[in-house]
């Protein structure tokens, strides 16, 4: 079967972009050998050099089409003129800004007859505006809340399959438009597969979706999207295909066609973990039954922890859970107290090396099936030569599980205080992670991470200590200077840490002051 593509374009003043934008779509459409396409571009009825540049980019290729709109009409007439007189296979819309980059636009093309629908999510959010970012992600949840489709983005450039629009309602030409289709066609049980984008910085643009205007009537399509295929025809859209996530170079947040850990498999194999004995903080709690169920799950023979210092898992397993475990660190007082810990447990056994250090890990003789490490990609200057070497003492397909601060713009006093080089944006993670085959990315401890530097005179505290001495008082629970506030309401906050979990669990991919990164070997 031939694949073949018309591109629509819409364009309202971008005269500095089009022959871009172009240019982007050509490159994409020759980088994955098409045996035929087109582009049609619609002209916005726009007021600068526009009209005359799509008409000369039509004249030097007869496969591009200028239309020239008699009056603005908006970015979703573009689509629903586009549809009728698209001829090839799949169709797709692309805005004129040049906003997406050649190579994201190339992954998209690349799925195009893999699926029903190709329907890209942004990955690098962070160089939109913080507020737009919040709104985007509300309008995610608002649309998987109400219609259960699980999409990562709703306002990408999807492609779908040509034959499957001849059915739906194109009507829609507000900036819901592409959201109400990929409902529509997803809940009328057509395959789909998500692919990862990035974008372009928007510098000086500007969105039109954020106007009050706007937004009363993307508010009036959703409202009667839930009225048609939630109430109305509820049975004609009951459909859910399986969802399917591109495992593309790119590496992708929950980039695993089944994640390694899911709140079900906590329920399940942590249970007697969910109200702990010990006392310890949200985030230490969720963290460790994380890795207590990864442990359960995947039972490996060998398990190494790196840099523990005085919070190791061992200390939250069960004898029964415990694989042949290994404690790898460099620190003096570390290493003391791990040897005392676990002096008669013959299943431990602690090993003096600086994961730093090349040479020191060359010489180790043995792998393991799977790495811990806590808190420590963001205590390092180089946290690249870190996963370098922990990776070098994996086993393949071993699995290695790293938690760290997440949240750029939290980067606080208290990170200073406690040694930290960095937070890392969602991307920038992920980014660290992309020579692994799979990963899962778990956003979590927003809440704790938040309210953290209003502890101003703690803060000033940790201020005046050496890192040394901070470094103490966090690794021993405040054993040298007082207690930590949530151990004074422990026996009452023990039996609520259940409920934060599910709470924290379900709204992870909004939000996260702290990441799990789970990644498995190549």
């Amino acid at each position: 079967m031939s694949k073949t593509i018309s591109v629509i374009i819409a364009a309202y003043n971008e005269e500095k972009n089009i022959a871009g934008t172009v240019q982007v779509a050509l490159s994409a459409i020759q980088s994955n050998q098409f045996d035929d396409y087109e582009i049609i571009i619609f002209d916005d009825k726009s007021t600068d050099a526009t009209p005359q540049l799509i008409d000369q980019l039509s004249q030097e290729n007869p496969k591009i089409i200028a239309v020239h709109n008699e009056r603005n009409q908006g970015f979703g007439y573009a689509f629903s003129c586009g549809v009728p007189m698209a001829r090839m296979g799949y169709v797709c819309i692309l805005p004129g800004d040049n906003e997406h980059e050649e190579k994201s636009i190339t992954e998209i093309f690349r799925y195009v007859g893999k699926a029903d629908i190709v329907v890209p999510f942004t990955t690098n959010v962070n160089v939109r505006p913080f507020s737009r970012q919040i709104i985007s992600k509300l309008y995610v949840f608002v649309l998987n809340m109400a219609f259960r489709c699980g999409l990562r983005y709703y306002t990408g450039p999807a492609i779908h399959r040509r034959e499957l629009l001849k059915g739906v309602d194109l009507t829609c030409k507000d900036f819901a438009f592409m959201s109400t289709l990929l409902v529509r066609l997803i809940r009328l049980g057509h395959s789909f597969i998500e692919v990862p984008i990035c974008i372009k910085s928007p510098g000086e643009r500007k969105t039109k979706a954020f106007k009050i205007k706007n937004i009363i009537k993307v508010c009036a399509t959703l409202m009667r999207l839930f009225w048609d295929v939630e109430i109305k025809n509820r049975r004609q859209y009951d459909h859910f295909p399986v969802k399917r996530i591109a495992n593309s170079s790119m590496n992708i947040m929950n980039s695993c066609r089944s994640p390694f850990v899911s709140l079900k498999d906590i329920m399940i194999l942590g249970r007697d973990f969910l109200v702990p004995k010990k006392p310890c903080s949200l985030y230490r709690y969720i963290e460790y039954l994380v890795e207590i169920t990864l442990v359960r799950k995947y039972q490996p023979q060998g398990v190494l922890e790196v840099g523990p210092g005085l919070e190791s898992i061992f200390k939250y397993l069960k004898e029964d859970d415990y694989p042949k475990g290994t404690l790898l660190d460099n620190l003096p007082a570390a290493l003391d107290f791990s040897k005392e810990y676990f002096a008669d447990n013959r299943k431990i056994e602690v090993l003096s090396l600086d994961i730093l250090d090349e040479k020191q890990v060359a010489i180790v003789d043995r792998k393991w099936d799977m790495i811990v490490c806590n808190g420590l990609l963001e205590h390092v200057p180089d946290d690249k030569i870190l996963l370098r070497n922990m990776r070098a003492l994996l086993k393949k397909d071993g699995i290695i599980i790293c938690t760290t601060v997440l949240g750029k713009a939290l980067y606080n006093d208290w990170d200073r205080a406690m040694g930290h080089y960095r937070r890392y944006s969602t991307q920038e993670l992920v980014d660290l992670f992309s020579d692994f085959k799979e990963i899962q990315l778990i956003k979590t401890s927003l809440l704790q991470e938040l309210v953290r530097p209003l502890f101003t005179a703690r803060v000033k505290h940790l201020l005046k200590n050496s890192l040394e001495e901070n470094n103490k008082l966090v690794a021993q629970g405040f054993l040298l200077y007082g207690k930590p506030p949530y151990e004074r309401i422990f026996p009452v906050l023990r039996y609520l840490m259940p409920l934060y979990l599910v709470w924290d669990w379900t709204k992870r991919s909004l939000f996260g002051g702290v990441g799990f990164m789970i990644a498995k070997n190549s």
